[in-house]
């Protein structure tokens, strides 16, 4: 009976074991990144403000959009609030694509104050700037509730205590009473001019 009946029907084993997996929703941020278990991965940017379906392994990620598959991230061994990026995947002038971009926050922070726009500057400069959408809005906002010239002086102290500050120290240092205190202008233009003009150049010649 096997061999009259069903050897005939047999099929090859599959490639891979089976594994269980489950399925989510998530939006496609204007970074050109989904988040889940709050890290974060690649999208191509073409699909950016659609909603995704993620089909999520024990070890790996894959990622549709109306049942046409993506891309695929390794998931063992990712931080919460790091980045999986896919540089194939963003725009080739992100800082001219989209709503969002690393020019209009560069403008944003100009107009906010000098220190400002330089801690904003030194994180685009750090990578793919993409990665710091998220993390630059969150310092920029800090002026609603403090106002500008807080965050400047936030900014400055900052500057002299890292290169490239991050939003938990800046605010730490807006919240402090270092900052709520009068600004001497005077000595925070010396301590700005001590950096030279090539410095601030580098900054007139990408923007």
């Amino acid at each position: 009976l096997f061999k009259e009946f069903e050897q005939v029907a047999l099929k090859p084993l599959p490639a891979y074991a089976y594994e269980v997996c489950e399925f989510k929703e998530a939006k496609v941020y204007t970074n050109s990144h989904i988040t889940f278990n709050k890290h974060y991965y690649s999208v191509p940017y073409q699909y950016i403000g659609e909603t995704v379906i993620l089909k999520i392994y024990s070890t790996s990620i894959k990622i549709y959009h109306h049942n046409q598959f993506l891309c695929e991230h390794p998931t063992k061994g990712t931080r919460p609030g790091a980045y999986s990026t896919n540089e194939q995947h963003l725009p080739e002038e992100s800082n001219q694509f989209g709503k969002w971009n690393s020019t209009r926050y560069l403008e944003w922070a100009r107009r906010v104050g000098p220190n400002v726009h330089r801690v904003i500057a030194n994180l685009f400069d750090q990578g793919p700037e993409q990665q710091y959408y998220r993390r630059v809005h969150a310092i920029l906002k800090m002026a609603d509730t403090y106002s500008d010239q807080r965050l400047d002086k936030a900014c400055h102290y900052a500057l002299e205590r890292s290169t490239h500050p991050n939003f938990t120290l800046i605010k730490q240092l807006i919240e402090s009473p270092m900052t709520q205190s009068d600004f001497n202008t005077t000595n925070q233009n010396e301590q700005s001019y001590l950096r030279g003009a090539d410095y601030y150049e580098q900054f007139n010649r990408k923007n």
